[in-house]
């Protein structure tokens, strides 16, 4: 795609504090998109929207959040819309794991309901907030997975599930 491509759309990507969701944060406001980033990370999110701006015309919002709370979203969704007039497109990629050491037996009750809360819920709420708005343009939501789903670890099974 080029410079342009994208112009004039406004997407959120989540998880973009770090990886897969930076890189696509980059490669998406470089093609003209606005972008609202999300992630736990906030200075992360800062430094990236920094740079964003600095080498494009877009425009990065910094949204820290804890996307395991259904509040959360729509705050972000709304912020969104206001700020850009619309939601084009969503980049669900959220995702945290436990330790590749952690058995099911070891893990504490807490990690896993972190893991859930952000791995699944983050996700159900993230596209379900979004939905209405996406459908109003016919906008994209696109769903980031990782290959632990597909080829699970004996040793992070939580991961592994909610992928």
């Amino acid at each position: 795609m080029g410079a342009e491509a994208l112009a004039g759309t406004a997407v959120i990507v989540t998880g973009a504090s770090a990886g897969i969701g930076r890189e696509t944060a980059r490669v998406l406001t470089a093609d003209g998109a606005n972008g609202t980033l999300v992630a736990h990370r906030g200075e992360c999110l800062r430094e990236l929207a920094d740079e964003i701006e600095s080498e494009t015309d877009a425009t990065a919002l910094v949204c820290p959040a804890d996307v395991s709370d259904e509040e959360t979203w729509r705050l972000r969704v709304e912020k969104t819309v206001s700020t850009f007039g619309k939601l084009d497109g969503l980049v669900n990629n959220v995702g945290i794991a436990t330790t590749s050491e952690t058995t099911v037996e070891e893990c504490p009750i807490e990690w896993y309901r972190t893991v859930m809360g952000v791995n699944v819920d983050g996700m159900f709420y993230a596209a379900r907030t979004a939905i209405p708005h996406l459908r109003e343009i016919n906008g994209t939501l696109l769903f980031v997975a990782r290959a632990a789903g597909k080829n699970p670890c004996s040793k992070s099974p939580m991961y592994a599930a909610t992928e």
